[in-house]
């Protein structure tokens, strides 16, 4: 199948399209610039790639025309500039749902992510959930993805984690630290992406995509320092300390360390049943300490 992908040179973005190049698809790339192919490595010459951002209708119809399905993944987690939340996730999406429609797109895949709900707090939730809305009210056969926490070879999350294990001499923790995660592979969420376009039963479902294990930070913080090597003390901040603070450098600095919308994603927690998605999709979830162990 030809498929449009959105998003494609991001983190989730080459793993979906390495595996839909394995699997026998002709992805069609949305990029921004020819250097964010840097990010892909190696592909075959035959790779399509479309120039252009997501507020292109004509790009948007010129990429997607001739495709039987769309994956739509591009996301921020912090705004700069023109690319905020509502810009990006709702009214980017907006436009391609739009565009497949007039297209005649027969599947349309989309990430959204965990915390995504009516009563979110975050802007970053509020919006995805406003383009979830929107997909579902187009008439498009859809399947939404709610990914967790993502872990794998590049990623942003675990990978600072345990540089700062190995750098620091105190690992701060915000709270408590009983917040609970559930994380998810990156290789599994790409197979379960690219799965789901000839899989009926994920028709106009909404997914949570979590790991098989929960755990809170702390415990995680435990696994990193334990596959490192490494044991040094956590120090928690008070929330109720921390939050002015971080609501102070929000606004003064343009690239944060954390953003008040990151900090509240952060408290939050992350742990559900799996059931549905093992249900529906032959596949066995890669643990995280296993995962983590061939990367870290």
């Amino acid at each position: 199948m030809k498929v449009f992908v959105t998003g494609g040179t991001g983190f989730v973005g080459r793993n979906i399209v390495r595996r839909l190049v394995d699997s026998g698809h002709d992805p069609v790339l949305l990029v921004r610039n020819k250097d964010s192919m840097a990010n892909l490595g190696h592909y075959p010459n035959s790779l399509r790639l479309v120039s252009g951002g997501l507020q292109d209708i004509a790009v948007l119809e010129e990429g997607i025309s001739g495709c039987g399905a769309v994956i739509h993944l591009v996301g921020i987690i912090r705004e700069v500039g023109s690319n905020t939340f509502m810009a990006v996730h709702y009214k980017g999406t907006r436009n391609v749902v739009e565009a497949s429609r007039r297209a005649g797109i027969k599947r349309f895949i989309h990430m959204s992510a965990e915390g995504t709900k009516p009563s979110a707090t975050s802007n970053y939730h509020k919006t995805k959930f406003m383009a979830e809305e929107y997909l579902k009210s187009s008439g498009l056969n859809y399947t939404i993805f709610r990914p967790s926490m993502l872990f794998g070879p590049g990623d942003k999350n675990f990978n600072v984690l345990a540089d700062l294990i190995r750098k620091a001499p105190i690992i701060p923790v915000i709270g408590a630290g009983n917040y609970k995660w559930q994380p998810v592979s990156v290789a599994d969420v790409a197979e379960i992406f690219v799965l789901s376009l000839d899989n009926p039963r994920a028709e106009r479902k909404t997914y949570e995509v979590r790991g098989p294990d929960v755990f809170t930070f702390n415990q995680i913080l435990d696994i990193l320092m334990e596959i490192l090597g490494f044991r040094k003390p956590k120090i928690h901040i008070p929330v109720g300390v921390i939050r002015p603070v971080v609501h102070l450098l929000d606004r003064i600095l343009s690239s944060p360390l954390i953003t008040i919308d990151q900090m509240k994603m952060l408290l939050d927690n992350y742990d559900h049943p799996v059931d549905d998605l093992l249900r529906d999709f032959n596949i066995n979830l890669i643990p995280f300490e296993k995962g983590l162990r061939e990367y870290i």
